[in-house]
């Protein structure tokens, strides 16, 4: 079926100008022109303007009574001429086709119009004006490149510096360490510095899977050493707090082809934020399990939990809730949830104020 209109309701019309029926097509057709957000025109087999709109007029800076009869080459740009002179030849129409008007920019799809016998009696146009779009297209593109450039700066200008200040720290002389207050000062610095290493990663991570190019090493891995040195380098943390950490995987012989590094991200980082909301007394139970088809890990925990209204917004990025007095960057989610979706799986929470709060990581096998 040829994508075209038909403008015989207008000819019928004024051939029998008192049929009531011809008479409400013409008008629709005239409300139709009238109340088009679009720039519209029709036109006769040679390319002779028979009818356009107010904002096809305002466009052209023609008043509109004066296209009528006029060619459309000197309506449009007179380049279009023989792509629409194809469009009648053809009765194929031509979409999106680009072109300048007075200075602004426009998509025009042109098409045949047929009549009673099915023969292409004219064409008709439609112009959409895009300069908004192109320049609010051009601010973002601006936008974009400026965040590429601070990544770079993130990435290279600060990590330099910051190793530098942790290779410092790790070589300080015995006799510096030796001093309580010293000591103290040194352990504040080095939390901070790895708060900052934690923050660049985030950043690039946002970048690469913001942009598209976030890349996995995969591998053929065993699911039980991945949960458990996410476990062990988080136990001290935990213990340090007060908190109860406890293995809860039944993962033996299992393996899952994946990225181990950006595994242990992910856990790491669901490990961290039950550490950091729970309080003394409080237990965090790490869950895994197997069947032929996916692999299930659940980091939970029996801390405050998250509020109903919250939970919509966690895998937000730099969206961070306020659990207690702890806020963070709100990277750390978005990247878990990204990292996880790459590797081909889902991940949720469930959780009830008072009561706890459960992550689950659901991970292809096979």
């Amino acid at each position: 079926m040829r994508s075209s209109i038909s403008n015989s309701p207008v000819e019928r019309f004024r051939a029998h100008p008192g049929e009531t029926e011809r008479g409400r097509a013409f008008g629709a057709l005239e409300a139709f022109f009238a109340a088009a957000s679009a720039a519209l025109l029709l036109t006769d087999r040679e390319l002779r303007c028979t009818r356009v709109n107010v904002r096809l007029a305002a466009a052209t800076g023609i008043p509109a009574e004066a296209h009528l009869g006029r060619p459309v080459a000197e309506v449009l740009p007179a380049a279009l001429e023989p792509r629409l002179r194809e469009v009648l030849s053809s009765g194929e129409p031509l979409d999106k086709l680009p072109l300048e008007l007075r200075g602004r920019l426009y998509l025009g799809t042109f098409f045949p119009v047929f009549d009673e016998s099915h023969g292409v009696s004219g064409l008709g146009g439609i112009l959409i004006d895009i300069t908004e779009h192109k320049r609010l297209e051009a601010q973002l593109r601006g936008a974009i490149e400026i965040r590429e450039r601070v990544l770079a700066i993130v990435s290279h200008d600060l990590r330099n510096p910051l190793g530098t200040i942790q290779l410092a720290i790790t070589t300080l002389p015995d006799a510096a360490l030796a001093d309580r207050e010293t000591l103290r000062r040194i352990e504040i610095v080095e939390r901070a510095a790895k708060q900052m290493e934690t923050l660049i990663g985030d950043l690039l991570d946002i970048a690469t899977i913001q942009t598209g190019t976030l890349r996995l090493q995969f591998a053929d891995e065993t699911a039980e050493a991945i949960a458990r040195e996410a476990i062990e380098l988080h136990a001290p943390l935990a213990a340090e707090k007060g908190l109860e950490l406890v293995d809860e995987t039944h993962l033996s012989g299992v393996r899952i082809r994946c990225d181990r590094a950006r595994m242990l991200q992910v856990l790491g980082n669901l490990l961290g934020n039950a550490i950091k909301f729970c309080q003394s007394g409080d237990t965090i139970r790490v869950r895994g399990h197997a069947d032929e088809r996916s692999l299930v890990l659940e980091i939970q925990d029996s801390g405050p939990g998250i509020p109903v209204a919250d939970i919509p917004h966690l895998f937000e990025p730099y969206w961070s809730a306020a659990r207690g007095r702890q806020r963070g960057t709100g990277l750390g989610l978005y990247i878990c949830l990204a990292l996880v979706e790459a590797h081909g799986g889902h991940l949720s929470v469930a959780s009830t104020v008072g009561v706890g709060t459960n992550f689950r990581i659901l991970l292809p096998l096979g």
